[in-house]
């Protein structure tokens, strides 16, 4: 199901897949010219696709919330809308783990 289809907004469509391959539920993979992107099933595989994810995610997180002190009103916007549904995807995925 993709976020079109379950009436998602883009924007927390878009966060919550930067939180997931954070946390290494996705990682990139290069298939010749062009990357796509594969899901982490194990944990051990999650744990190390994480590790490897870290730089990117965290330029990611400085670029999106550092818009929001500064930059356009839409910018600022979109950074708060993406720290709640960030706060939202933790949340799930807290639980999810139980």
């Amino acid at each position: 199901m993709t976020a079109a289809n379950d009436g998602a907004p883009f924007e927390e469509a878009h966060t919550a897949t930067w939180k997931l391959y954070e946390l290494g539920h996705l990682k990139l993979v290069g298939e010749g010219d062009r990357l796509s992107v594969r899901a982490c099933i194990a944990p051990a595989e999650r744990r190390a696709v994480a590790k490897q994810n870290r730089p990117l995610a965290a330029y990611w997180r400085r670029t999106v919330f550092a818009a929001r002190w500064g930059g356009t009103e839409r910018e600022r916007e979109a950074a708060s809308t993406a720290e709640a549904a960030m706060v939202n995807v933790a949340a799930c995925d807290n639980f999810a783990s139980t």
